[in-house]
């Protein structure tokens, strides 16, 4: 697995990743800052680029699968649902371990928030707070027609067993923190496992676009990838 520092500076091999609830990943080759990053799922490089996800009225969400405009549900959870909106759009359809390509026809997300650690993963227990209902509603909403499945773990998904699935055999899982919002600035880390060996993850940062909607501007801290 390779990490990568904040703005490209800084990266270090990091080998213990069960913390993301990808302990899996522990097991395959660990590479190099620089050097090449083998998958059985063929991941591609962690997009660099500034993205630009927006959360826009309901009103205004449109039919197309994976677009960069996203719905927060209601006014009560504008900014708790709008951020986790964006921030799981921005990691499935972008920064996603396939060079952006949209590639997953559902989703399996960890119904709890995980906490964020020094190194850009998560941790998650069961004493870890749970998501609610108008976070999971504008989710939904955002990713579809994605099929949306909340589960209790990583392992509910895959197994224990030795047998890694491939995402194409029990869709792919995503991890969210619960976002800290400063004003109109949010950050959220997010950690996606894809398939087999393959999982990326890390912080992004967003900004409020307008009265009611947020756009993901960046990454923040150690960005990593198997």
């Amino acid at each position: 697995m390779v990490v990568f520092g904040n703005r490209g500076t800084g990266c270090d091999v990091q080998s213990n990743v069960g913390r993301v609830a990808l302990s899996l990943i522990a097991a395959g080759v660990v590479s190099a800052c620089g050097g090449s990053t083998p998958s059985p799922e063929a991941a591609g490089t962690l997009v660099s680029a500034p993205l630009a996800t927006d959360v826009t009225s309901a009103a205004q969400l449109p039919s197309t699968p994976l677009s960069s405009t996203v719905t927060a549900h209601s006014a009560s959870t504008t900014d708790e649902a709008g951020i986790v909106a964006a921030a799981a759009v921005a990691r499935l359809n972008q920064d996603n371990g396939f060079g952006g390509a949209a590639v997953f026809d559902r989703i399996n997300i960890v119904e709890r928030y995980g906490a964020p650690t020094s190194d850009g993963m998560l941790d998650v227990g069961s004493d870890s707070p749970p998501i609610g209902a108008g976070v999971r509603t504008a989710v939904k909403h955002a990713l579809a027609p994605m099929v949306v499945i909340w589960v209790d773990n990583l392992n509910d998904v895959i197994g224990t067993g030795q047998e890694i699935p491939s995402y194409e055999e029990v869709g792919a899982v995503l991890t969210l923190s619960r976002p800290i919002i400063n004003g109109s600035r949010a950050v959220i880390t997010t950690a996606l496992w894809c398939g087999g060996l393959c999982g990326i993850g890390g912080a992004h940062t967003l900004e409020r676009a307008n009265s009611d909607g947020w756009r993901v501007t960046g990454t923040q801290g150690p960005q990593w990838m198997s």
